[in-house]
């Protein structure tokens, strides 16, 4: 059984924007006309795409750039109600949402839609008298409202004061960061100082402990000493102990003998031994006065 294309519908396809565009086909052979980039072609891709065609076929790298880049966004559809409450005031929704007429305007405002703007919403009577006056300046802020230039300069009235607002911060917040930059400079020079200061107390630390072991090395060798000075002089007063013994019994020997006379040579003899313990004498002196 033979059959034929009825319809062609497309949306978002290459050239075609987000609007449906629908072509009716008829029996037999149906041609296209149109100039150049018109989309003709893009009809046929269509037919290719929706019959499982490679993307070869349809002119393309990959399917993904059969999509219409420069179609415009799908339009939005929204619902502004308004009713009289009891109390005699206006209750408002948008989209079904309560909302209070402050929040309405910033929604329309938003859009494009500034009803509070004498232009937007433009009475016979204004019509006439404007007709009447035949006022150019009139004209003009009548041109200006409606075209939206009294709200793009608004809007950049608004933007001036923002980016002016803006730069004092940033004026404020370099400031700020030089003061920073300062006192990290300041700590920086005090944390030197403070390194130094631990430098050198980590010097004077070795120091001292090598002046403490230099002085217990000079006490122990002048303890030594002075040891060995105790034993000399413990020595020397032993001989001057046994001179003094020796002097002792030589004398009482001479003394003994007095009666009988002394002869030259006993006196000689005792004269040695007098010389002998002076000089002791002056030994154990001598040592007394060394160092303790």
């Amino acid at each position: 059984m033979r059959c034929h294309l009825v319809r062609l519908q497309l949306k978002a396809f290459k050239s075609v924007g987000n609007d449906w565009l629908q072509l009716a086909l008829s029996p037999g052979l149906t041609g296209v006309t149109g100039h150049n980039g018109a989309g003709k072609s893009n009809l046929l891709s269509a037919v290719c795409f929706a019959l499982a065609c490679s993307p070869s076929t349809l002119g393309v790298a990959k399917l993904a750039d059969l999509q219409c880049t420069d179609a415009d966004e799908e339009r939005a559809t929204h619902t502004i109600s308004a009713a009289l409450t009891p109390e005699g005031t206006r209750a408002y929704k948008i989209n079904n949402k309560n909302k209070t007429g402050k929040e309405v305007k910033e929604f329309l405002r938003e859009r494009g839609i500034a009803l509070d703007n004498a232009c937007s919403v433009i009475k016979q009577a204004q019509v006439t008298s404007l007709a009447d006056s035949n006022s150019p300046e009139r004209v003009a802020a009548v041109i200006q409202d409606t075209s939206g230039y009294s709200r793009w300069h608004e809007e950049t009235s608004l933007a001036l004061a923002e980016l002016k607002r803006t730069r004092k911060a940033l004026q404020d917040i370099s400031h700020n960061v030089e003061l920073l930059e300062a006192s990290v400079r300041e700590d920086d020079t005090k944390y030197g100082a403070l390194a130094r200061l631990e430098e050198i107390e980590a010097e004077l630390a070795e120091l001292g402990q090598a002046m403490a072991t230099q002085l217990f090395q000079r006490d122990m060798a002048l303890q030594h000493q002075l040891q060995d000075s105790q034993q000399d002089i413990g020595s020397l007063e032993a001989r001057l102990q046994r001179c003094s013994e020796d002097q002792h019994k030589l004398r009482k020997a001479l003394e003994e003998q007095a009666a009988e006379g002394i002869d030259k040579h006993q006196e000689l003899g005792l004269l040695a031994v007098q010389q002998r313990v002076a000089g002791y004498e002056e030994e154990v002196s001598t040592a007394a006065a060394l160092p303790h």
